[in-house]
């Protein structure tokens, strides 16, 4: 990253003439850069510890991929970062409904987390100010003519799934953020790891033109969302990983800004029909036009092959092409079968006492609830339905049909890329 004022720009470059060759006459020069990540860049984040949602809870992270300021790896993956529960936020009223509905009367809340100090290997630290958003995410990617979803953090120990099981069974319980849970925290201020001297050497050798076949790692600085986009909609994102030519010259540093656009977009349908995106990129260029000799703005052909997507969007797909598609899986009959599953204990013929509709439909709610799954109806739904058998066959015949039509016959889901998510762009041949 670079800072791109005037002054700044006027003192990043030293041209030292003289002692050219006869043959050439180009001059020997260096360059200063500085190693300087600009306010709100984004870190990504794994969370090391379980968090309860209590203010000035500390906070134990690590950092999920390698930070990269020109060509230096300024942060290692893994990378201790540390910080603190600094509010509570409320979440919104729907959410807080479901839960009821559900049987947990848990007050539930949102902890914003603030981080502070980076602690190295080695034990340095750095202090920095970094507010995080929750932000749990999967990595598509297309490889050998597949696609391939891997999973951001890590999983949480065996004993804390089962602790977490075991107070999910309970209608009120402490609220605790898990271990492995994602963050993107955002930089408040600029952070400095300081300069380093540049030769002519490499600075004649950035900007050339990228080889077929390389593959280069940005993110997003344009929000995407397949619902709204529209083919010839411009796209632009940054490089997040230095570039490389075959012979390990450097020829784009971490940085640079490439320029695309929307080459397709179809927004999700009825019958469980999901959007549709792919993105082209068509050009690259370095911070700074004038860190070299030759020709700055470099046309390329670029396609996605790997996508940081939203952790609900475990269906996406990429083809050979870069054609990414929400496709259908045998995962949207779950819902109506928990419907089913929830509507059967109030098909009886018989009416149950209070006592005895809690007590089953508690149960139903909380084996759904540990899977993952909803019964369509919630609590209250199911107790009356069970005590009144009437009153059970139009809310089973209700949470059926609602739960059909929300993961068969529905809206599938759109694709959305929110800003600073991870893009992998294969690079082809340029045609002629």
């Amino acid at each position: 990253m670079f800072v791109r004022k005037p002054l700044v720009l006027i003192t990043l470059f030293v041209f030292l003439a003289g002692a050219a060759f006869a043959e050439s006459e180009q001059l020997h020069r260096i360059a200063i850069v500085p190693l300087t990540l600009d306010k709100g860049f984004p870190l990504k984040i794994a969370l090391t510890e379980r968090v309860r949602s209590k203010l000035n809870e500390p906070v134990h992270g690590k950092i999920l991929e390698p930070v990269y300021a020109f060509d230096r790896e300024v942060i290692p993956a893994g990378t201790e970062i540390l910080g603190k529960v600094t509010a509570l936020r409320p979440v919104g009223k729907w959410k807080r409904i479901t839960s009821m509905l559900g049987g947990d009367f848990t007050p539930l809340h949102d902890p914003e987390i603030t981080f502070d100090t980076l602690v190295f290997y080695d034990g340095r630290q750095i202090s920095l100010e970094a507010s995080a958003v929750s932000r749990g995410n999967l990595l598509v990617r297309f490889k050998n003519g597949q696609t391939h979803t891997y999973t951001n953090g890590a999983q949480p120990a065996p004993r804390e799934l089962a602790h977490t099981m075991l107070w999910s069974l309970s209608p009120y319980h402490p609220q605790f953020v898990p271990t492995g849970a994602t963050y993107k925290a955002t930089l408040a201020e600029p952070l400095e790891f300081g300069n380093i001297v540049i030769g002519s050497s490499v600075l004649n050798a950035i900007g050339s033109q990228p080889e077929p076949g390389s593959v280069m790692y940005a993110r997003l600085v344009t929000p995407v969302n397949s619902k709204t986009a529209k083919a010839g909609t411009p796209v632009q994102a940054i490089l997040r990983y230095p570039l490389y030519s075959t012979d390990h010259r450097l020829i784009f540093p971490a940085g640079s800004r490439l320029q695309g656009e929307v080459a397709e977009a179809h927004a999700s349908g009825l019958l469980e029909r999901g959007g549709q995106l792919s993105i082209t990129f068509k050009s690259i260029e370095p911070p700074l036009t004038i860190m070299s000799s030759m020709s700055q703005v470099r046309d390329i052909q670029g396609r996605l092959v790997g996508i940081e997507a939203p952790a609900d969007l475990n269906q996406l797909r990429i083809d050979e092409d870069g054609k990414a598609q929400v496709a259908k899986t045998k995962e949207r009959f779950l819902a109506p079968a928990f419907a089913l599953a929830g509507a059967a204990p109030m098909l009886g013929s018989t009416s149950s006492s209070f006592g005895t509709a809690f007590a089953e439909s508690y149960g139903t709610n909380a084996f759904s609830r540990i899977l993952g799954g909803n019964t369509g109806l919630g609590l209250p739904g199911s107790i009356a339905g069970m005590m009144v058998p009437p009153v059970g066959l139009g809310l089973g015949a209700y949470g059926v049909g609602y739960a059909i039509y929300f993961n068969i016959l529905g809206h599938g889901k759109n694709i959305v890329l929110p800003e600073d998510s991870a893009i992998e762009i294969r690079l082809d041949r340029l045609q002629k």
